[in-house]
């Protein structure tokens, strides 16, 4: 989200921080694709998916706690309500 990266945050690049987490989850996504087109041991599998899961919680957990409250007072009511109806169930 745009609205993210000028986020005000003391001793933080958000730019590069969201721009490092969405490379990551992006790198092991694809690295689970490309082992799934082969025959993976199933161990290598679900390191790579125990990987990726804790890279997902570790990003949403982020998120949650530093930039969208961070940015809640740069969205309109239009933009969060966007968000709540396009988010994920829990």
């Amino acid at each position: 989200m745009p609205v993210l990266t000028p986020a005000d945050l003391p001793g933080r690049d958000s730019r590069r921080e969201l721009r490092l987490e969405y490379v990551q989850l992006r790198e092991l996504t694809r690295y689970l694709l490309e082992m799934l087109s082969g025959s993976p041991a199933m161990g290598d599998v679900l390191g790579l998916v125990e990987n990726l899961g804790r890279r997902l919680a570790a990003h949403e957990e982020q998120m949650e706690a530093v930039y969208y409250p961070a940015a809640a007072d740069r969205l309109s009511p239009e933009d969060l309500r966007r968000l709540r109806e396009e988010a994920p169930p829990d």
